[in-house]
């Protein structure tokens, strides 16, 4: 389907369900639609619909799910659309939306979802929004959004996923987010973020993704974080962390990238994270630690990549490592290795 959303239709006032997505529909949405009251799901997804989000549809008090992702809308997110207490979802992503996060829609207590993603907003994360109790996933990454984590944000306690990576946040990583028990995913990635990672946050026992790096964050790892023993992915590279790598972490058995490079970490490589056997990708570089290379890590037989350049490593190259047979990249440049090249190597094929 072609064309534009006529404002004609302004005379289904018995409409309770509009799917129109996945079209080549453009043009604007008209605020003419106010009359729709008694719609309950308004999908209008991947189109090509332009100009800005009606104010006028507040009268949509009804709405559960309002989809109009992929479009090319502008202007601001309005605050008069506080009515649609009822909405579970509604994304809005990939767009080119501005301006603040109204406060107002603190009365969208029903949320589950909230998808606002790959915009050009702004302003500040409302501690408001605290009323969204019911919130799994919140999706906010890719826009210019500024100011701290709001501590009060601790009352979302279902949600699964919390992207905000790409935006121009700054402050702590607050110890009160402890009560996201159930996330899966936290990427908080790309900010200004400082302060230390919180030993609180071992409650957070489902994570499978965090990703922290590319900030400001200084202070130790958290050895209470040998919790997450669910965790796939372990981004903390690019900050200013230090201290030493946790034996205590020998629990993440199923992590498969440890990105830890780029930080002022110091200290020996733990025998004990020999446990960690579905490990893939092991990037240490560029920190200060010291010590031999743990035989005990022949254990590691999928790395593809292991990156412990530019430390203070010393001893000699394991022959143990002959297990490590999928390994692509090795770089261990920058050291203090000594010894021979081991013929066992060999099976580095």
């Amino acid at each position: 389907l072609s064309g534009i959303l006529p404002k004609e239709w302004q005379t289904m006032t018995q409409v309770t369900v509009m799917y129109l997505y996945n079209n080549k529909l453009s043009g604007i949405l008209p605020k003419e639609w106010q009359t729709m009251t008694r719609v309950t799901d308004m999908r209008l997804h991947n189109n090509k619909l332009s100009g800005i989000l009606p104010k006028e549809w507040q009268t949509m008090t009804r709405v559960t799910v309002m989809n109009l992702g992929n479009n090319n809308l502008s202007g601001i997110l309005p605050k008069e659309w506080k009515t649609m207490t009822q909405v579970t979802v509604i994304d809005l992503s990939n767009n080119k939306l501005s301006g603040i996060l109204p406060k107002e829609w603190q009365t969208m207590t029903q949320v589950t979802v909230m998808s606002l993603n790959n915009n050009n907003l702004s302003g500040i994360l409302p501690k408001e929004w605290q009323t969204m109790t019911h919130v799994t996933q919140m999706a906010l990454y890719n826009n210019n959004i500024s100011g701290i984590l709001p501590k009060e944000w601790q009352t979302m306690t279902r949600v699964t996923q919390m992207g905000l990576y790409n935006n121009n946040l700054s402050g702590i990583l607050p110890k009160e987010w402890q009560t996201m028990t159930q996330v899966t995913q936290i990427d908080l990635s790309n900010n200004k973020l400082s302060g230390i990672l919180p030993k609180e946050w071992q409650t957070m026992t489902q994570v499978t993704v965090i990703d922290l790096s590319n900030n400001k964050l200084s202070g130790i790892l958290p050895k209470e974080w040998q919790t997450m023993t669910q965790v796939t992915v372990m981004s903390l590279n690019n900050n200013n962390l230090s201290g030493i790598l946790p034996k205590e972490w020998q629990t993440m058995t199923h992590v498969t990238q440890m990105a830890l490079y780029n930080n002022n970490i110091s200290g020996i490589l733990p025998k004990e994270w020999q446990t960690m056997t579905r490990v893939t990708q092991m990037g240490l570089y560029n920190n200060n630690l010291s010590g031999i290379l743990p035989k005990e890590w022949q254990t590691m037989t999928q790395v593809t990549q292991i990156d412990l350049s530019n430390n203070k490593l010393s001893g000699i190259l394991p022959k143990e490592w002959q297990t490590m047979t999928q390994v692509t990249v090795m770089y261990l440049y920058n050291n203090k290795l000594s010894g021979i090249l081991p013929k066992e190597w060999q099976t580095m094929t």
